[in-house]
């Protein structure tokens, strides 16, 4: 167990955090590279990864403590088809359905705790 600190690149705002340290925490997220095109953002908005749509590994998994502390008033939602926007203390984070096309690309991930 190691303790950290963590910031954010756009906001005033760091935590420090317990951390129990891990080979892999979780398979790559997203599971699939994604067409950040397909993504209606405004350009205006300071992402928390701006590499939201490449898969690769994840590098830490706060809790649910952190999380509830770091979510901000701000939500954008396109439509139904798209991910929601929500603004946090780390900047905007997208979430929510992607179509898939290919059927070997296709993955169900479901996270419980």
């Amino acid at each position: 167990q190691v303790q950290i600190q963590i910031s954010s690149r756009h906001y005033e705002y760091k935590v420090i955090i317990d951390c129990l340290v891990s080979k892999r925490i979780i398979d790559p997220l997203p599971t699939v590279t994604m067409d950040k095109n397909h993504f209606k953002i405004p350009s205006n908005l300071a992402l928390a990864d701006p590499a939201f749509y490449r898969s690769t590994d994840v590098d830490i998994l706060l809790d649910a403590e952190v999380f509830w502390k770091i979510l901000c008033v701000g939500q954008i939602e396109e439509s139904s088809d798209h991910p929601l926007l929500q603004k946090t203390l780390f900047g905007w984070i997208i979430g929510g359905r992607y179509p898939i096309n290919s059927p070997h690309q296709r993955a169900v991930q479901c996270n419980l705790s």
